[in-house]
């Protein structure tokens, strides 16, 4: 198979591929092509028994064609079991490791806004809304996130609404409120870079600069200034068989190259 160059959605989902455990458990929102891709993959390598549920529509661990939204009933092929909504949302979220979520804007915390950008009583634009995501955040599951762009309007120093809970304002301050120790995001995944969370004060990380991504676009495009380490490293790129098993048997209608 001639492997063409890999598209920046194919690497988005390789790297939180990588990410997944077997045996683990989680879910995703609904527009969630790069996370199903994800899920997939893992199951496909190195985590044959992890288990993830397509959203609302509850299938679970769906063997078919990747679809843009999880939510689509074509998902349904090859599911092993298929839940209510609210059976998924009160008996298989308190069982989660994991959960996917994106994001209108994101702040240096890691807290998600899909509700409202400007004010609530008159805002610049409204989004999807939450869900069940303001539930499953507050949980101790960890929080992966992804963005299709990264830009100063999307990584934002503070969110204009939280839909999804972060690290509120950082250090301690989950647990300060009363929610649960071991919860919270731990990866975010853009188009150039992959970021984590410094231990102490919470603030996003840059962990890895995506292939040909220079640290001064990404400084230039986030809201906030990162925190730094010493040393940044590339971000692996797909190899030929992560690619191979994406396109033959994960997407083969091209959804994430599209």
């Amino acid at each position: 198979m001639r492997i063409d160059p890999y598209h920046g959605n194919e690497l988005m989902a390789v790297v939180l591929a990588r990410d997944l455990k077997d045996g683990e458990q989680g879910e995703m929102g609904a527009y969630s092509e790069i996370p199903m891709a994800a899920c997939k993959l893992a199951r496909l390598t190195h985590a044959p028994n992890l288990n993830w549920w397509c959203s609302a529509t509850s299938y679970l661990n769906s063997t078919g064609p990747l679809w843009h939204s999880s939510t689509d009933y074509r998902n349904i092929v090859g599911a092993e079991a298929v839940l209510h909504m609210n059976e998924a949302i009160f008996y298989a979220v308190p069982h989660y490791d994991f959960f996917f979520l994106g994001g209108i804007q994101v702040d240096q915390f890691g807290n998600a806004n899909l509700t409202v950008v400007g004010e609530w009583a008159k805002p610049k634009l409204r989004g999807p809304g939450c869900a069940a995501l303001p539930f499953v955040t507050t949980m101790p599951i960890r929080s992966y996130i992804y963005l299709t762009r990264h830009d100063r309007l999307s990584l934002v120093k503070k969110v204009d609404f939280i839909t999804g809970v972060g690290f509120l304002e950082g250090g301690d301050s989950r647990t300060k409120i009363g929610l649960p120790a071991g919860g919270g995001p731990c990866l975010v995944v853009t188009p150039l870079a992959a970021m984590d969370f410094e231990e102490n004060s919470k603030r996003m990380r840059l962990k890895s600069l995506h292939p040909g991504v220079s640290l001064e676009k990404v400084i230039q495009n986030t809201g906030f200034d990162l925190v730094l380490p010493d040393s940044i490293p590339e971000t692996s790129p797909p190899t030929e068989e992560e690619i191979r098993i994406l396109r033959e048997e994960v997407d083969p209608y091209g959804v994430l190259r599209g």
